[in-house]
């Protein structure tokens, strides 16, 4: 909601912090700062019309600037920016698609160019970049580092498979638990308690932003088990 007085506080996820994740999770699998060639990165952003997206790439750009000024981290495809990297919708067909072209503009494959990781901004996103991938002739042993969001079904096997390498969780019941928390002293006519600021144009507006979890393969285990426990999405995540 934009443009809008009644708009007094908002609640929600660190998009931003989303970003740094999935980037610094990249920089820990290829141990970036202490390496002594380059990787290949390429980077998914979601929807241009998504406010998440430029957060979220803002965040990705954040950690890998550093790497990518100094030489360490490569863009082969020099589409660095949301207007190239932007995949309309979240779509994993239109992420495949984009993945089919850049193997074919850029060689990458298991006998081609080495592809270290890409940086995916949703497992959505993923899905279609791995399929994709897969149809390329990549096999587990080859894939590039993979990361998402959203901790689905699919990204938290594959995690545990070796399929890919994260993904990003926001539990719903943080966020229920920040909302009922604000509404509550909004209620009794207090001050309720915000970490940040949004902005709506030049308007600031207080917000509380809840922290996301990444999950790799140290604790792929443990937020399978609260993912199942929360209920909301259908499917049992099993990795055992």
């Amino acid at each position: 909601i934009r443009g809008s007085d009644a708009v007094k506080y908002l609640v929600s996820f660190d998009s931003a912090a989303v970003g740094r994740m999935q980037a610094e999770s990249v920089v820990s699998a290829l141990n970036l700062g202490m390496r002594n060639d380059s990787v290949n990165i390429e980077i998914f952003a979601g929807p241009q019309q998504d406010s998440s997206s430029q957060l979220i790439f803002d965040g990705t750009e954040e950690v890998m600037s550093r790497y990518l000024y100094d030489g360490e981290a490569l863009i082969p495809s020099e589409e660095n920016d949301l207007t190239h990297c932007s995949i309309a919708n979240w779509d994993k067909e239109l992420a495949m698609k984009r993945m089919d072209r850049l193997i074919a503009k850029e060689g990458y494959g298991p006998a081609g160019k080495k592809l270290h990781a890409v940086i995916s901004a949703s497992d959505a996103i993923t899905d279609g970049i791995l399929a994709s991938l897969k149809r390329a002739g990549f096999s587990n042993k080859d894939l590039p580092f993979l990361t998402g969001m959203d901790g689905s079904v699919a990204a938290v096997k594959g995690i545990a498979d070796g399929e890919r390498g994260s993904s990003v969780y926001r539990d719903p019941r943080t966020l229920h638990e920040a909302v009922v928390k604000m509404v509550s002293s909004i209620v009794k006519g207090e001050t309720p308690e915000t970490n940040n600021v949004a902005f709506d144009g030049d308007r600031e507006i207080p917000a509380y932003y809840c922290q996301p979890v990444l999950i790799d393969k140290t604790n792929v285990d443990e937020i399978a088990k609260r993912i199942n426990a929360d209920g909301g999405g259908g499917e049992l995540v099993r990795i055992n």
